[in-house]
């Protein structure tokens, strides 16, 4: 802006006067004598209301509440003898609506251009929002003073916690190290029972097929023994006893004894010959495990009455191996006396099977039956006899049965070399 320093002045005034009158809030100015009111923006008007109408040109303390009245002239008059701005703060019933409401009031010195002091400038300021906002403000700095002291606690909690924690896992680290050690003594205690219990094991099974070894040798040569040697004694007590009657004459009265000692003989003679094909069978020996299986089943068909069926597949005109040969037939003649003497049966099949590489039996009845779980821990020799022979051979023992409805007994016995 240009011009004399008079017009700038003039110019000053109008912005002031259009700032005073246009502010939002109440403003009023008082004389420097007589401390009368000169002016009384909108805003202040507002305040008051109906309650006391601003008259111009007369005591500025008309225009606010008795009771604050002198506090403000000795305001004033102080703000005119110091020609310093100053604050005065305080609860009144300033409002038109009378609530007591907190409320400041801030006083400035009006000055001429010429540096003499006009007047005083008064601005009323509603500091409830202010008081409020430091309440809160206050609050939220208590709030934040408890919540540092908390997480203060808490840290220290947090602290001790992982001291703990630390002690803990310190603690649990040593337990598990002991058990791992504990551990590790009773893994190797446990693998040397367990190479101790397979060395027993193999000398068990080492031992068992030596005693049937033996136990074959023994039957064999008993075998042999009854049928040279006692055979030999029964052969000729028949040829004497043929010779003493042919002597006799006809009407000896003591011939129908001589017949009934030869009918004893015969009698003798067989049993001692079904003794000796128990106990080993020669046929077994010198054609092997088709042949004799084949004939004893026909021998046992005869003597039992029960039918039998029999037949072999695969290679079984070759040879087996002795261990096999013998582990097999032993099992068939076990099987079929369990018929026998518990199964009721009238008919029984007997299979042979020669593979490559294993060899199968099966025999299979159309018999009684019976709970093959109840019966396999009651320690039954024959069952416990059959499945022995099979498993020292590597093979296993299957039997299938139910209560009405037969048995299957499978024996299978690798044969190794024979791939």
């Amino acid at each position: 802006m240009s011009g004399t320093p008079d017009a700038e002045c003039d110019a000053f005034g109008s912005i002031a006067e259009s700032c005073f009158t246009n502010s939002p809030f109440p403003m009023v100015v008082v004389s420097a004598g007589g401390l009368l009111l000169c002016h009384a923006n909108p805003a202040f008007s507002r305040l008051i209301g109906d309650r006391a109408s601003p008259e111009l040109g007369r005591d500025f303390t008309g225009a606010f509440p008795p009771s604050t009245r002198t506090t403000l002239r000795d305001l004033v008059g102080r703000v005119l003898a110091s020609g310093q701005a100053e604050r005065l703060d305080g609860w009144n019933d300033l409002g038109h609506e009378g609530a007591i409401l907190p409320w400041t009031f801030q006083a400035w010195p009006w000055f001429h251009r010429s540096g003499s002091t006009l007047g005083v400038m008064i601005q009323v300021t509603d500091v409830a929002e202010e008081l409020r906002f430091r309440e809160q403000s206050r609050d939220m700095n208590e709030a934040l003073i408890l919540s540092s002291v908390r997480l203060h606690e808490m840290n220290e909690q947090a602290v001790l916690l992982t001291g703990q924690l630390q002690d803990a896992q310190s603690r649990l680290e040593e337990r598990i190290a002991e058990r791992t050690a504990e551990l590790t003594a009773s893994n190797a205690k446990l693998r040397g029972a367990i190479a101790r219990g397979e060395a027993a094991e193999r000398e068990r099974a080492a031992v068992l097929a030596q005693l049937a070894t033996v136990q074959e040798q023994e039957r064999r040569a008993i075998s042999r023994e009854l049928h040279d040697q006692i055979g030999q004694l029964l052969a000729g007590l028949a040829l004497a006893q043929k010779a003493v009657e042919s002597a006799l004459p006809a009407d000896f009265p003591a011939r129908s004894r001589l017949e009934e000692i030869r009918l004893l003989t015969a009698d003798i003679s067989r049993k001692v010959h079904n003794l000796a094909v128990m106990l080993r069978p020669t046929v077994l020996d010198d054609l092997g495990l088709v042949p004799a299986l084949g004939s004893y089943l026909h021998d046992w068909s005869a003597r039992t009455g029960i039918g039998t069926d029999f037949h072999s597949m695969g290679d079984g005109a070759c040879r087996l191996p002795q261990p096999v040969e013998t582990a097999l037939y032993r099992v068939a003649l076990e099987a079929v006396a369990n018929v026998q003497r518990h199964a009721g049966a009238t008919h029984v099949g007997v299979g042979l099977q020669v593979l490559p590489d294993r060899a199968i039996l099966t025999v299979e009845d159309d018999g009684l039956g019976f709970d093959h779980e109840a019966v396999k821990g009651s320690g039954r020799l024959g069952l416990l006899g059959m499945r022995e022979r099979i498993i020292q051979l590597g093979g296993e023992l299957v039997i299938e049965s139910g209560s009405g409805a037969g048995t299957t007994v499978i024996g299978r016995v690798p044969l190794k070399g024979r791939s």
